[in-house]
């Protein structure tokens, strides 16, 4: 499975492509050094060509001159060194290769990505020890220095992080969670799918969600830290927060509303045939909804509501 694939953005010549294998079998590194008409495989720890690593991720940075790769893998602790996070170097042709920053024999690098200005390099690991922990680290290239963050306080499994905008958001099983990027880092939830949902990708242009059922883009609402649903339909769901009652407002006919609890549950289908209406939630506990519009020409929108 090809997990990665990125070219230099300083060297357009240099690309690489890291795989991983399922079960027993072992994945690796490959690299070309002419745009791809040609590929070699570029050992981190095995010592002959062939089975290495299952490598996960790829992050090109440029420092003192020369390309650099930030190759993540997944952990296995019954071989020695195949953890963590790897840094390869170019330097007239040859590549050095060696492992970076502070990680355990458990540590998997689940995500790797650059800020806008490329001088910082985010790190998404987790550690399945006795107490599973999602966390970032980041690493200043400019002072060679580490800072590591705790993920979000909630049990999940982080599947993707990404940066924009002055905020990081970072996937943990159906949901997305932001924080300031500039800190003090402060998780709070921006948006839950249904449970079940797999989000496999973030990027930020806005925020665009990958997940196994297609590909969603968002906006963030700094005010609340919350991310709605960026659709060609203009629809606006007010007051939000609110005591259970809910004005929405749509420019084209909403045919169906739905209401999930964060567990998937449907707990409201109803059918307005209407562009304004009010929703009356008043009997639910507070906490955070999810409502979907479904309109007339089969688009849909998805926003998160919060009860007080």
């Amino acid at each position: 499975k090809c997990q990665a694939i990125e070219v230099s953005p300083d060297d357009p010549n240099v690309v690489m492509a890291v795989y991983s294998i399922a079960f027993n079998d072992k994945g690796g590194l490959f690299y070309s050094l002419d745009g791809g008409a040609n590929w070699d495989q570029l050992l981190l720890n095995a010592t002959a060509l062939g089975q290495d690593l299952d490598v996960t991720d790829i992050e090109f940075a440029f420092e003192g001159g020369n390309v650099v790769a930030y190759v993540g893998v997944e952990a296995d602790v019954l071989t020695s060194g195949a953890y963590g996070l790897f840094r390869a170097e170019l330097a007239g042709g040859v590549w050095s290769v060696a492992h970076d920053g502070s990680y355990g024999a458990t540590d998997a690098i689940i995500d790797l990505e650059m800020n806008a200005t490329r001088d910082t390099l985010i790190v998404l690991n987790f550690d399945p020890g006795l107490l599973p922990v999602n966390n970032v680290q980041l690493k200043d290239l400019n002072t060679n220095t580490w800072v590591s963050i705790p993920g979000p306080s909630a049990s999940g499994t982080a599947t993707a992080i990404t940066i924009g905008d002055g905020y990081a958001f970072l996937a943990m099983d159906e949901r997305v969670y932001t924080s300031p990027f500039t800190g003090p880092f402060s998780w709070s939830l921006g948006y839950a799918y249904p449970v079940g949902t797999e989000i496999n990708v973030l990027f930020y242009d806005e925020l665009l969600v990958g997940t196994g059922t297609g590909l969603y883009a968002h906006d963030l609402d700094a005010g609340l830290v919350g991310l709605t649903d960026q659709q060609a339909v203009d629809a606006s769901i007010y007051p939000n927060p609110s005591t259970g009652e809910f004005t929405i407002e749509s420019s084209e006919l909403i045919s169906e509303i739905r209401v999930y609890e964060l567990s998937g549950r449907i707990i409201i289908n109803e059918a307005p045939k209407a562009s304004k209406y009010v929703l009356n939630l008043t009997d639910a506990v507070s906490g955070m909804y999810i409502i979907e519009l479904m309109y007339a020409p089969g688009s849909v929108s998805r926003s998160s509501v919060v009860i007080e």
